[in-house]
């Protein structure tokens, strides 16, 4: 038995919706840590830059 194919709609408006919440996820994280004044600054940005790109999930 073979899995249908997604329409393409659909694989779109999934792949919208997972950039949109690693960009909030992110938009929190660095509302939380102030560049100036943190010192974990460097590898907040170094985390941020890998959940925007797909590359770590938070997700357990």
């Amino acid at each position: 038995m073979s899995t249908p194919a997604v329409p393409p709609a659909v694989a779109a408006a999934v792949q919208a919706a997972v950039t949109a919440e690693r960009a909030a996820i992110v938009a929190g994280i660095r509302h939380y840590f102030a560049p100036a004044e943190d010192a974990l600054w460097d590898d907040v940005r170094i985390l941020c830059d890998r959940i925007t790109r797909g590359e770590y999930s938070p997700r357990p």
